[in-house]
């Protein structure tokens, strides 16, 4: 399972979002993610990775509101626990995750009277 939560801060202008990566319920520590950001500027890619939690977070300046999403590559990892398959476990496939996306409102200015 992949989150992704997200909000302003208004003090530094940027967006703040943090989120958890587990697998079978248990944290996925050490993995590389991407986070994409897309804003009316364009679209930026930030890497992010997980702690031993499988928790991450990250702070970017932002000037327009912006939809944030989160991406992991499947990959192929050694096999953690014994297999009954004839010729034994060569390793494991764990599939890509996209989390579900965030967007980040900057609120607006007020108007000049």
């Amino acid at each position: 399972m992949l989150t992704l939560r997200g909000r302003y801060d208004l003090k530094r202008r940027s967006a703040v979002f943090w989120g958890r990566l587990t697998a079978g319920g248990k944290p996925r520590a050490g993995v590389e993610m991407r986070v994409e950001a897309v804003s009316p500027e364009g679209v930026h890619d930030c890497p992010v990775l997980t702690d031993t939690s499988g928790a991450y977070s990250l702070q970017t300046r932002i000037s327009h509101t912006t939809l944030f999403r989160v991406h992991v590559e499947g990959a192929i990892e050694p096999c953690e626990e014994p297999s009954s398959a004839p010729a034994g476990c060569l390793g494991t496939t764990v599939p890509g995750l996209e989390g579900r996306p965030v967007v980040v409102r900057v609120p607006r200015k007020p108007a000049k009277r």
